[in-house]
């Protein structure tokens, strides 16, 4: 390194270069190995207490030269003081902000928790606002939401295993006891892991003492057994884990020592299978190393990792990576006789998958004439009728079209994107008017055929609407009261607790 400080062209930042080389040495050991500078450990530590940002709880976006907010976080100092989504952002203490990049402006906003920020919003339809908030920590919310599906069964959904997870799930199950929960949902999917010993504890809620949570294994010593330490909170419940392949690491333990142990009913589709231990290594200045130095396994000692990292290297796609080969895989019992497999991650009792959305509803659901009018209908009302109950009327359809019209229609159908790469293709070779003429006649087209496809899919998209602007009057409660309902999975686990007889069967009862 010092021949480079001293010989290279132009001057060398040697820390910065060591710093990329560890980085890129570590990473093409397997995807979870990697190294932290001084800023990432920093930020690293804070997300392991839970705390996500220090800031006043929006996401924004960059659209044609404004900022604008994408989501306002639930409790935050932005939601009590009713930032909205849509809401455009002027200034930020008094600084105008006009063609300004997001990460530059996320900065102004971020600042020393207890402070204050003055922010300058223009709110569609409604017109300028200015707002002064105080900053604060931004929690990783554990338990987004918490309630009754039906007047006996609750429902959990738990999101990550930062902070005090634990005592939000327990917090989140009394309640629902109070409100006379006897069956309950506990939904693990999308849930990306966290700390370990979140998950102990969270699955020592429905285990009783001294129980196997998980093994490790680490290379050259033999398996180590994690157990539960508390009484638990209830280890009679019913209970349905709802999991999906984006179920991963702390997630996957506390399903699999709960299916193990013949707890409860797992449902949905087979979960990510991530069953590598990484441990944090603090270097003494600051930074940080993270690599693996084992492997989880279940109760059962059946190993959780679904892919195989032999052949690993650095940059490697995740569908390049092998799963391990049947060959290697063996079978175990749990005491009610239900049988598994290792190295497949967990699988589910009774799979159910989730719908599959029609193209066309997923171009559009995150299209701008969507964005645009759910927040339109949130500027011109001042209240909705209940998440449950909510459905919006056909009449504002044609209302909703008409953003779509005026958007240049800005979604694609099929074909529609081989149809702008012939029209770049055009313009960038001075083809003949007459062929630009054809085009755009063959664009009316597409619009037209647009606008049909809307009408035949009228319930889906009213659907999707409804979804949208529930998320602006109610935030993430109001969501997930909507996708109890409407959700497959949940659906499903409903039924299969009215359906007692097929509930203990696939406990092995």
């Amino acid at each position: 390194m010092g021949v480079l400080d001293t010989k290279f062209i132009t001057p060398v930042e040697v820390e910065e270069l060591v710093f990329k080389g560890l980085e890129a040495s570590l990473n093409s050991l397997d995807p979870y190995t990697d190294f932290y500078d001084r800023e990432q450990t920093r930020e690293r530590n804070k997300m392991w207490s839970g705390i996500l940002r220090v800031g006043i709880g929006v996401t924004i976006l960059y659209r044609d030269g404004y900022i604008v907010v994408n989501s306002v976080s639930e409790g935050t100092p932005a939601a009590k003081n009713d930032f909205r989504v849509g809401d455009v952002i002027d200034k930020v203490n008094g600084e105008k902000i006009w063609k300004f990049n997001t990460g530059y402006v996320a900065d102004l906003i971020k600042g020393e928790e207890g402070t204050e920020v003055t922010i300058e919003l223009n709110r569609p339809l409604i017109g300028t606002l200015t707002k002064t908030l105080k900053r604060k920590n931004i929690l990783n919310t554990v338990v987004p939401y918490a309630g009754m599906v039906n007047k006996e069964v609750g429902y959990i959904k738990i999101d990550n295993f930062f902070g005090g997870a634990s005592d939000s799930v327990e917090a989140a199950y009394k309640r629902l006891k109070k409100e006379n929960a006897k069956m309950l949902i506990l939904d693990f999917r999308y849930n990306a892991g966290g700390a370990v010993k979140q998950a102990i504890k969270m699955a020592n809620l429905f285990l009783p003492k001294d129980k196997v949570v998980y093994y490790k294994k680490p290379r050259y010593e033999d398996f180590k057994a994690y157990k539960t330490e508390n009484e638990p909170v209830d280890t009679e419940i019913p209970i349905i884990l709802l999991i999906n392949e984006h179920s991963v690491s702390a997630a996957e333990l506390v399903v699999g020592a709960l299916q193990d142990h013949d707890r409860g009913v797992v449902v949905g589709t087979q979960s990510f299978g991530k069953g590598l231990v990484q441990q944090t290594w603090n270097t003494g200045d600051s930074t940080s190393m993270y690599f693996t130095i084992a492997r989880y396994h279940t109760p059962l000692k059946r190993c959780i990792q679904r892919l195989d990292y032999a052949n690993y290297s650095s940059g490697m796609k995740q569908e390049d990576i092998p799963a391990y080969s049947d060959d290697i895989k063996s079978e175990y019992k749990t005491k009610n006789g239900r049988k598994y497999l290792d190295f497949e991650g967990i699988r589910p009792d009774m799979e159910v998958k989730p719908k599959e959305k029609l193209p066309l509803i997923r171009n559009l659901e995150g299209s701008f004439p969507v964005f645009d009018f759910a927040n339109y209908f949130r500027n011109t009302h001042k209240e909705i009728k209940p998440a449950r109950e909510f459905l919006l009327a056909d009449e504002y359809f044609e209302v909703f079209v008409d953003f779509v019209k005026k958007s240049d229609f800005n979604f694609n159908i099929p074909g529609q994107g081989e149809l702008n790469d012939f029209n770049k293709i055009m313009m960038d070779n001075g083809y003949s008017a007459s062929l630009q003429q054809s085009y755009a006649a063959l664009k009316k087209s597409f619009d037209k055929e647009k606008v049909a496809q809307l009408e035949a899919l009228k319930p889906e998209i009213n659907k999707m609407l409804s979804y949208k602007i529930i998320g602006r009057f109610y935030s993430t409660s109001g969501k997930y009261q909507y996708l109890i309902d409407n959700t497959p999975e949940i659906v499903e686990a409903v039924k299969l607790f009215e359906e007692e007889r097929k509930f203990r069967e696939l406990l092995g009862e």
